[in-house]
């Protein structure tokens, strides 16, 4: 299922569709649209889809959320942002053909983050991002921009750092 379509220009063409959740655990692989899960009969949680040529990364803990969070904003990075109860995502377009959903591992900058996304080829997988958790919608704002197509490529050292065995734990004393 592709959900994405590339225009000449760069631009991609965003649409929407989303899945049920438990939590933010998908229940099944039905999809629904905007419009199903706007309909007052609709009440379960949800998650959206995530389509390709985007991806997610997710902070949850301190101090990497407030360092992501200042160096997004100095940078004028155009994202989406979505704020969950234990910190952040931000999403932006991929130039990276595959990408490999990973938790708990250091980007070039030494934070830790998870990466949720399928990268631009479809590859008959999905990645969903949690927007409805126990009957709560998060909230979700642009950062610097007013739409998907305008979100910049996320940069090189926002992803994750290939470990080697003997490679040390990245992990940034801030005190």
């Amino acid at each position: 299922m592709i959900l994405y379509k590339y225009e000449k220009g760069g631009k991609y063409q965003m649409s929407e569709l989303f899945v049920k959740t438990k939590g933010k655990k998908r229940i099944d692989t039905k999809t629904y649209t905007r419009e199903q899960i706007s309909a007052p009969s609709f009440t379960d949680d949800y998650g959206r889809l995530i389509n390709c040529g985007y991806v997610v990364f997710d902070f949850d803990e301190q101090p990497y959320i407030d360092i992501i969070s200042k160096i997004i904003e100095k940078s004028n990075l155009k994202c989406k942002k979505l704020i969950t109860t234990r910190g952040v995502h931000y999403m932006f377009r991929t130039t990276l053909n595959n990408i490999k959903n990973k938790n708990h591992e250091f980007n070039w900058l030494g934070l830790q983050c998870d990466i949720k996304g399928i990268g631009r080829q479809e590859q008959g997988k999905t990645a969903y991002q949690a927007i409805k958790v126990k009957g709560e919608v998060r909230k979700e704002e642009f950062i610097h921009c007013s739409s998907d197509d305008e979100l910049d490529f996320a940069p090189k050292w926002l992803y994750h750092i290939k470990k080697k065995k003997d490679q040390q734990d990245l992990t940034i004393d801030m005190t």
